[in-house]
């Protein structure tokens, strides 16, 4: 009876605690990855992780994972295909269902410039009107997409989230030039904008915002949770990049929070040309980048850590990499493995909250 009662009592502790963990715990935290350099230099680097798709019916547990796969020299390795790429999660192989190249990678570019009243100082208008026709000249033609929202006290949807082609290139230009100074400074909502309209028209390839401004907007950090959560539930990144010289340290926090939150990157602008220089480079690191699509051989969203190994054979030799991610609230154990996962014999992972308690309540 005693031993019946201790076992109630640990076994409610247990549900309280898993209650709390999946009321703390995001919908999904923060993923991790390392670099494991071959002996030539060659290295595979994970740089995004995508489980936008992990939880959709028609595609449960998909991960996808955008890398560079480079060689000694820093050159991208061409000529991969799907099958020379291994993926284990915990002990169970994962299934590799696609892989895109630097030649087929799709971008998608979100481009949201501050045109505050201040764009007129320094002739930082021309500056952006600049780094956006950059952007515009590297993307590939009917591939790529572009989508281009101004703000300021307000925003608006310039040019809608469209494929670039050779008729419509010119007219995006012409938007761009059209871009006029003009109000305060208003971040949040244009940003959130732009990754509304990646959730709406869930299009295919490598999904960006590149978010510019000279300014500063106290309302912004009430945006930073939702930018993050929306971010990491569409599989986009979040650039941002703090332009001129009064981008105070109130400012630059918030934009660099937001960048880190939205596995993206911060940068500074002191100059118009530096500003180009980086809206190329962001477009063209992505561009150079390689997409792989693999399903997990534990398809439900548990909330637990999972450790992932990777392995590339390529000309100079097999590259590995690893990675950690997690997916879903904690629920107190691990998904069960996918059917097909477990035909090669090995044992499913027997982890999570409940697995550690009950062995202790058992015992």
């Amino acid at each position: 009876m005693r031993r019946t009662g201790i076992a109630s009592g640990l076994l409610a502790a247990v549900v309280c605690w898993v209650a709390l963990l999946s009321l703390l715990s995001p919908a999904s935290s923060t993923n991790s990855a390392k670099v494991v350099p071959a002996a030539d230099g060659s290295r595979c680097i994970i740089k995004f992780i995508d489980k936008s798709n992990f939880s959709a019916k028609a595609t449960p547990g998909q991960v996808t994972l955008r890398m560079d796969l480079l060689d000694g020299a820093g050159k991208p390795i061409v000529n991969l295909k799907d099958t020379d790429f291994t993926v284990v999660e915990e002990n169970l192989p994962g299934r590799v269902t696609a892989f895109r190249g630097p030649q087929s990678q799709v971008i998608n570019v979100i481009l949201v410039i501050d045109v505050s009243g201040s764009m007129s100082q320094d002739n930082r208008i021309e500056g952006a009107r600049k780094s956006a026709k950059t952007v515009i000249d590297v993307l590939k033609v009917d591939r790529d997409r572009i989508a281009i929202i101004p703000f300021w006290d307000s925003f608006s949807v310039l040019r809608p989230l469209e494929t670039l082609t050779a008729g419509n290139r010119n007219a995006a230009l012409s938007l761009v030039d059209s871009l006029t100074p003009r109000g305060g400074t208003r971040i949040g909502p244009p940003t959130l904008e732009g990754l509304t309209l990646y959730k709406q028209q869930a299009p295919d390839g490598a999904k960006m915002v590149l978010v510019m401004t000279d300014g500063e907007d106290p309302s912004f950090a009430n945006h930073i949770k939702e930018i993050e959560k929306l971010a990491d539930e569409i599989g986009a990144q979040v650039h941002t990049i703090g332009f001129g010289t009064e981008v105070g340290p109130q400012a630059r926090l918030a934009l660099e929070e937001v960048a880190r939150g939205s596995s993206g990157q911060y940068q500074h602008a002191p100059t118009n040309e530096e500003l180009a220089r980086i809206f190329n480079a962001r477009v063209q690191e992505t561009i150079n980048e390689c997409t792989l699509v693999y399903d997990s051989p534990y398809p439900q969203p548990d909330g637990l850590p999972r450790k992932v190994r990777l392995e590339v054979k390529t000309p100079n030799g097999v590259l590995t990499g690893g990675f950690t991610y997690q997916v879903g609230p904690i629920l107190g154990g691990r998904s069960s493995p996918a059917a097909w996962a477990t035909t090669t014999g090995a044992a499913p992972v027997a982890s999570g909250v409940f697995s550690v308690f009950m062995s202790v309540i058992l015992f």
